[in-house]
């Protein structure tokens, strides 16, 4: 809870500053710069909570196999140590990444706070 808190602070500081620069009217531009590193902060988790998951071991474990397909993929599988090691499917989804889940409640608190602002208050 304390890296939400410290990520959600972060976010209100880089946008109050961003603001502070921008030509534009102060609250147009703090709703657009909350809205884009929300939106950052967002897609930065969701990446980690697929890697997270396992998702890309099994597109690992293909192009394993589609190497070893062919001969000359096969004599290098032979010395390549990456090709030795196998992923369990029970050890896939195990990854547990710290920031993963504060990311994505950060992220998503201010995207879906910056959509009702900016429906209540556009013209």
């Amino acid at each position: 809870m304390k890296t939400v808190f410290i990520l959600f602070f972060v976010n209100i500081l880089i946008s109050a500053l961003y603001s502070l620069i921008d030509p534009q009217s102060f609250f147009t531009s703090f709703v657009n710069a909350t809205f884009l590193i929300g939106l950052f902060f967002l897609t930065i988790g969701l990446f980690l909570f697929v890697y997270g998951g396992g998702f890309f071991d099994g597109i690992m474990n293909s192009f394993k196999q589609i190497r070893k397909m062919s001969k000359e993929g096969q004599y290098v599988s032979q010395f390549d140590p990456v090709d030795q090691t196998v992923v369990s499917r029970l050890d896939a989804g195990k990854r547990k990444i710290r920031f993963t889940n504060p990311l994505i409640i950060t992220g998503s608190f201010f995207v879906v706070l910056d959509l009702m602002i900016a429906f209540l208050f556009s013209p």
